[in-house]
């Protein structure tokens, strides 16, 4: 469960230096390269996301037993 929490930080922080460089302007953020941090900061979530229901579902097989 830690381990979501760390990849959902991750996440947001990358999304936020995505967004603050596309905020800025082109010249700090070249196309290409905010395409890369945006693609990053979805792929982050996508993990985060499912490594947190991986982590719930355990907690219920667990109690179940």
């Amino acid at each position: 469960m830690v381990l979501s929490y760390i990849s959902l930080v991750a996440a947001c922080s990358t999304a936020s230096v995505a967004d603050l460089l596309l905020e800025a302007g082109g010249s700090l953020c070249p196309v290409r390269l905010c395409g890369r941090y945006q693609m990053s900061a979805a792929m982050a979530f996508l993990s985060w996301f499912l490594s947190s229901a991986s982590c719930l579902f355990n907690f219920w097989l667990f109690s179940s037993l």
